[in-house]
């Protein structure tokens, strides 16, 4: 693959890991919901730390790797960690003001984990849901989370 394209493909990973960041649960639904402040600092630091290993992940791939190689990467290691991205920041209680948002984004952050699974070439092109996914974690004040991964 080409830098270009890793490129892309980090960017669409860090798309993934914005789209974690907060849902409404049974689980949420009960404890105190969190300050829009508090939300974006604890949904960033999640969405800073997949990332870094996402980023370190496709480091250790070099500068040249093959097709496989970058499908491999995406499977393997970016979908785990954006699915662990989504659970940890739904598992956080976003204020009442931007809960239904945070809800949306993760769920489309749900459904360009489910797309890069199937069809991680989608991912690697810069194509699919991933810049939407970007785009709302922007909306919602989340810096980390609202960026693909830099290598």
């Amino acid at each position: 693959m080409h830098t270009r394209h890793l490129r892309s493909v980090i960017a669409a990973v860090a798309m993934i890991s914005v789209a974690a960041c907060g849902s409404t649960s049974a689980t949420t639904a009960a404890t105190v919901p969190l300050t829009q402040d508090q939300f974006i600092q604890q949904a960033d630091a999640i969405c800073k730390a997949d990332t870094a290993t996402i980023v370190a992940a496709a480091v250790a791939l070099g500068d040249s790797p093959t097709l496989q190689q970058q499908q491999q990467w995406i499977t393997g290691t970016v979908v785990p960690l954006y699915s662990h991205t989504v659970a940890a920041v739904g598992a956080l209680s976003p204020p009442k003001e931007i809960a239904s948002k945070v809800t949306a984004w993760l769920t489309q952050f749900k459904q360009a984990i489910t797309e890069a699974r199937s069809n991680p070439e989608a991912m690697l092109s810069g194509a699919g849901a991933m810049p939407t996914v970007y785009n709302r974690a922007n909306e919602l004040g989340l810096v980390d989370c609202g960026q693909a991964p830099k290598k």
